[in-house]
C-alpha cells in the first residue's frame, strides 16, 4: 500500500503507481512493487510547510515501513528556514531513501542512505524536431521568460547584439515571441492559451495521445526559424549563495533539437552536463563554468562578442558531432527515465 505526502502529489495514472515526471505522462508511470506501507514524499513541497503542519506529515512517516523523498526541484534548499524544515524533516526519519534530480550529489550520499539521481531534464520529454541552420535575420534568440536580476543583465547586454530576446514583464515590454502567454506568466495568459495541453500527435517516445503537455516543452519554431543559437538563462544560480545546478527544459530545448546554445555558467555547470553522458561544445570557452560567478559572467560575455556576427554555418559544422551525440543521449535518458525509478524501489524491497 502507498502513501503520498502531500495526498496526490506524485502519484501515477494507473493503480498502484507513481510519476515523478514533471507532468504525467503515462510512459513514465512506475509501479513499486513494494510489498509493505510505503510513503512517498514531495520533498520540495514539503520544505514550505510551517511547524504546525508537520503533525500528518509525521504521522505518514509513523504510519510506514519505508519512505522515499522525490526532490522535484534542488534538495537542499538555499533559504535558512527551509533549511531548518529540512533537517526537522530528515531527523523523523529511519528507514528511508531518496530520488534527486540536482547536482547535491555529496550532500545526498552523505546522508548514508541508498539514492538514485536522474537528470531534471529526464522529468520533461521536449518534442521531436529538427534544426536546418541556414540563414536567420537574428544571431541569437534569449527566452529569458519571468524577470529575475541575473536576466536583466542578459538583456542589457544582448542589446548590444543582433538578438531576439523576449522578457516578460520586464518595464512593460511586448514580447517579440510569447507562447501564448506562457512566458508573461500569468494564470490568466496560461488558461487562455490557444495551444492544447493534451498530446494530440502521433505516439512518440514517451508521449501517448492524450497525455498532458507542459506548453514550455513544445518547439517555438517561429523563434528557430529566425534565429541561429540559443542563449540560456538557466534556473540556478538564483543568487550568490547557492551553487545549485538543474537542467530543465530550457537545456533540453536546445539539446533535443541540435541548436547550438550557450549557457550562463556557474560552478557546476558543466560538471553536470557532463555526468548526464552530455559533451561540451567545442566553441565553449574552457572557464565556462570556473572561479567567481563573476568570472563565469565575464566568459560569457566573451563568448557572446566571439559568436556574435560569426559564420553560424561554421560553427554548426565544427558542432555537428557533439550536437548529434547530445541529441541522441537526450533521447536515450528520457526513454529509460522510468527505468531507473524503478530500479531504485527494486533495490529497496
Amino acid at each position: 500500500m502507498q502513501y503520498f505526502y502531500p495526498p496526490d502529489s506524485l502519484s501515477g495514472n494507473t493503480p498502484n503507481s507513481i510519476n515523478t515526471c514533471y507532468h504525467n505522462y503515462a510512459n513514465a508511470d512506475v509501479v513499486t512493487g513494494f510489498s509493505g506501507k510505503l510513503g512517498i514524499v514531495n520533498w520540495y513541497a514539503c520544505l514550505q510547510l510551517s511547524q504546525s503542519q508537520f503533525s500528518d506529515l509525521q504521522h505518514m512517516i509513523a504510519s510506514v515501513d519505508h519512505v522515499v523523498l522525490i526532490s522535484t526541484e534542488e534538495f537542499w534548499p538555499t533559504h535558512a528556514s527551509s533549511r531548518a524544515t529540512a533537517e526537522t524533516i530528515l531527523s523523523m526519519l529511519s528507514d528511508y531513501s531518496i530520488i534527486y534530480h540536482c547536482n547535491h550529489h555529496d550532500r545526498v550520499q552523505n546522508l548514508g542512505v541508498h539514492s538514485t539521481w536522474q537528470p531534471w531534464i529526464a522529468r520533461l520529454p521536449v518534442l521531436d524536431y529538427d534544426y536546418e541552420p541556414g540563414d536567420r535575420d537574428y544571431d541569437f534568440a534569449c527566452l529569458l521568460g519571468r524577470q529575475k536580476t541575473i536576466r536583466d543583465q542578459i538583456a542589457d547586454v544582448l542589446c548590444e547584439h543582433n538578438a531576439l530576446v523576449n522578457y516578460a514583464g520586464r518595464d512593460g515590454t511586448t514580447l517579440d515571441y510569447d507562447v501564448s502567454g506562457f512566458y508573461s506568466g500569468t494564470s490568466e495568459s496560461r488558461h487562455n492559451c490557444n495551444i492544447d495541453y493534451e498530446y494530440k500527435g502521433q505516439p512518440s517516445m514517451c508521449y501517448q495521445p492524450g497525455d498532458t503537455l507542459d506548453i514550455s516543452c513544445l518547439v517555438p519554431q517561429s523563434v528557430y526559424s529566425q534565429s541561429h543559437m540559443d542563449i540560456i538563462s538557466e534556473t540556478f544560480p538564483r543568487n550568490q549563495f547557492t551553487n545549485s545546478v538543474l537542467l530543465t527544459e530550457k537545456t533540453a530545448r536546445s539539446i533535443a533539437h541540435g541548436r547550438l546554445f550557450r549557457t550562463l555558467g556557474h560552478n557546476g555547470y558543466l560538471g553536470e552536463l557532463i555526468r548526464c553522458g552530455f559533451e561540451p561544445l567545442p566553441i565553449w570557452r574552457s572557464d565556462h563554468d570556473t572561479g567567481t560567478q563573476q568570472d563565469c559572467w565575464n566568459s560569457f560575455v566573451a563568448d557572446l562578442n566571439e559568436y556574435s556576427g560569426n559564420d553560424f554555418d561554421m560553427l554548426y559544422d565544427e558542432c555537428a558531432r557533439e550536437l548529434q551525440h547530445n541529441k541522441e543521449v537526450y533521447q536515450y535518458i528520457i526513454k529509460h527515465y522510468p527505468n531507473q525509478i524503478h530500479k531504485h524501489f527494486e533495490l529497496i524491497k
